[in-house]
């Protein structure tokens, strides 16, 4: 309860622009989620920490959880798109800013690292 809390109050302060407090509490949620083992509940976290990185301008990083947010739903068995699609302008304009050969490795980062891994990746680029 205490994971899904944070990660709504996260998403409120996502929306309300303020992308500092947004990172601290999404990061919150994960490693309560990490702790707990609720990969469904991170897939969502996750989303929004992509939100945060295309806010802030962090676009490869935004990608590469991208990468690890399609592998994460894919082996959850939920269809990617439902997640993915509300970021497709997005996924357009990152790949003209990194380069297609850029934008491809960060996704395939992302896709190759495990559960513990992104989580651990999302976190970290939170916190920095």
């Amino acid at each position: 309860v205490e994971a899904v809390a944070l990660m709504t109050l996260g998403k409120v302060l996502l929306g309300q622009s303020d992308l500092g407090a947004a990172a601290r509490r999404l990061a919150e949620a994960l490693r309560l989620q990490r702790a707990l083992g609720t990969r469904r509940d991170s897939a969502e976290t996750l989303d929004l920490c992509v939100q945060v990185c295309l806010a802030a301008g962090r676009v490869a990083e935004a990608v590469q959880l991208c990468g690890s947010l399609e592998a994460l739903l894919q082996s959850l068995g939920v269809p990617a798109q439902s997640y993915l699609s509300e970021h497709k302008a997005a996924a357009a304009q990152a790949r003209e800013h990194l380069g297609p050969a850029a934008y491809e490795a960060a996704w395939a980062k992302g896709r190759s690292l495990t559960w513990e891994q992104i989580l651990d990746y999302a976190i970290v680029m939170l916190d920095g």
